[in-house]
């Protein structure tokens, strides 16, 4: 049996306005980050979600040559402080696709109500900023 949660409404509500995570605060007691939460929620203090600036990525030009250099999806997410799904639904939704270890086009069914034409089109527009990019006429 897990032990008793023992940490007062004041000073669970200080740790926590002090910055402390729900996580933090349950692994140095000991318990369940859920048994934190429901104590937090019972004495009315509110738990922000998420902690600092949302994790960007950079423009599709920079994720692709990255990948085409030799990053994976893993690393790419790593280097920006987000995860490999949210690498990998980018290029999705800019019509392109990781696989084999390489980035490759995908006009196929997509996201939206967008044309294959159109897609085709962003994906041209793309490579073409690419290709600016490499020869030093346009900077990121």
């Amino acid at each position: 049996m897990a032990a008793p949660f023992r940490v007062s409404a004041e000073e669970l509500r200080r740790r926590i306005e002090a910055g402390e995570r729900i996580a933090e605060i349950a692994r140095a007691e000991g318990v369940h980050s859920n048994t934190v939460s429901r104590a937090a929620k019972v004495a009315g203090i509110e738990v922000p979600l998420a902690r600092g600036p949302r994790a960007t990525l950079p423009p599709i030009e920079r994720v692709i040559i990255e990948l085409r250099g030799g990053e994976t999806p893993t690393t790419l997410g790593r280097k920006y402080g987000t995860t490999h799904s949210a690498v990998v639904k980018f290029l999705q939704r800019n019509f392109f696709a990781y696989g084999d270890r390489r980035v490759q086009y995908n006009a196929g069914p997509a996201w939206g109500d967008t044309t294959i034409q159109q897609r085709c089109m962003r994906i041209e527009d793309i490579e073409r900023r690419i290709g600016r990019i490499r020869t030093g006429e346009l900077v990121l």
